[in-house]
């Protein structure tokens, strides 16, 4: 019963789990400029092996408490959406991993931290999408 397209689709199931949980690069935060009580995150394809995806659909910021997207670049369409957060995309056509979208987080009190995930959809090397997804805990450091 096993054909090679359902074992095919099987080894990059498994393939793409691997992936997601070795890729811990692809969502980053950082203090902006060295200003503490700002925290940027940044979203992308970095970490994604180019063996295994061939290119990108999309890739999405949010916050995992409410699920609310925070931005969002479309590499088919050229689109980036933002919402009321201080927010950027880049889409790099020469290199697809290297499009990603960054948001400023202003509103976190000394030592509070909020969950922010980002997902990275693209195609596999077999053309089936496949997505990597990662959270991070956000959190503004002592001043």
């Amino acid at each position: 019963m096993w054909t090679l397209r359902w074992c095919t689709y099987v080894m990059l199931v498994i393939s793409a789990a691997l992936h997601a949980g070795m890729a811990k690069d692809g969502l980053r935060s950082r203090s902006f400029k060295g200003v503490s009580g700002i925290q940027e995150i940044e979203c992308s394809g970095s970490e994604v092996d180019g063996d295994f995806a061939t290119g990108l659909l999309s890739t999405i910021l949010y916050t995992v408490d409410g699920g609310k997207v925070v931005a969002s670049a479309n590499f088919a369409t050229k689109t980036c959406l933002t919402t009321d957060t201080f927010a950027s995309c880049v889409i790099d056509e020469s290199d697809w991993r290297r499009t990603g979208v960054r948001a400023l987080v202003l509103d976190l009190k000394e030592q509070e931290s909020r969950e922010y995930g980002c997902n990275v959809t693209a195609f596999s090397s077999v053309g089936k999408p496949v997505t990597f997804s990662w959270i991070i805990p956000v959190t503004r450091p002592r001043e």
